[in-house]
């Protein structure tokens, strides 16, 4: 057993898996600027005529604008401003925007907080406030600082059946759970990915590769 684990340790640090990580956490990424995508079509549908919508609109518009231009500090102060008003819709936004700019600026600990105040947004959907939480979890997978109790307390809620994101959280538990030697686990997370009616393309694929590797140390 423990040849085992100090080849699971080994593999942990191989090109392979940190390409697969990497794979998954950019799954997290495409499937929160969905959910934005998602979040701002519904903003302007209904948008109301009010001036501090129309404020709101103007100072999302101004963050993109910067974005677009690499100004990120002056995106983040105009994503701010919305944040302000956090029971607007438009704040959903705003946050995972912020978010995503500090760990541009590799402010990872920031960004991090920043993360974490959406899940406690008990006005939004709780589908952003859980994805709010995937994220974070999937940026502290590769801390030394990343708390295995507090991943599993989080997962073991978001991967409950008819989750949103629960194949997104049962990849997430697997990579905790073999960064942690807890191999049977992850082996049982993935394979509750590959027996999924719901499982798509991407999470079967990334699944199957996981199991491949670990299945390369045994």
């Amino acid at each position: 057993m423990t040849d085992l684990i100090d080849e699971v340790q080994e593999d942990l640090k191989a090109e392979k898996y940190n390409v697969i990580v990497q794979r998954i956490i950019k799954l997290f990424s495409v499937a929160a600027v969905i959910v934005v995508i998602g979040v701002s079509a519904y903003v302007w549908k209904e948008r109301s005529v009010t001036q501090l919508h129309d404020q709101l609109g103007v100072w999302l518009n101004q963050g993109f604008a910067a974005v677009d231009n690499n100004q990120l500090d002056e995106a983040i102060g105009c994503f701010d401003k919305i944040i302000e008003h956090s029971h607007q819709q438009y704040a959903s936004i705003a946050y995972f925007q912020k978010a995503a700019l500090l760990f541009k600026q590799n402010k990872i600990d920031e960004g991090q907080k920043v993360l974490l105040s959406v899940a406690d947004q008990q006005h939004f959907d709780r589908a952003i406030r859980e994805l709010a939480q995937i994220n974070y979890l999937a940026q502290q997978l590769n801390s030394e600082q990343s708390d295995l109790k507090q991943a599993e307390e989080i997962l073991a809620k978001l991967t409950h059946e008819n989750k949103p994101w629960r194949l997104l959280g049962l990849q997430l538990k697997a990579l905790y759970e073999i960064k942690y030697n807890k191999i049977p686990e992850a082996k049982a997370s993935l394979n509750e990915i590959l027996t999924s009616r719901s499982a798509t393309r991407a999470s079967y694929d990334n699944a199957s590769s996981t199991l491949a590797s670990i299945a390369q140390t045994e």
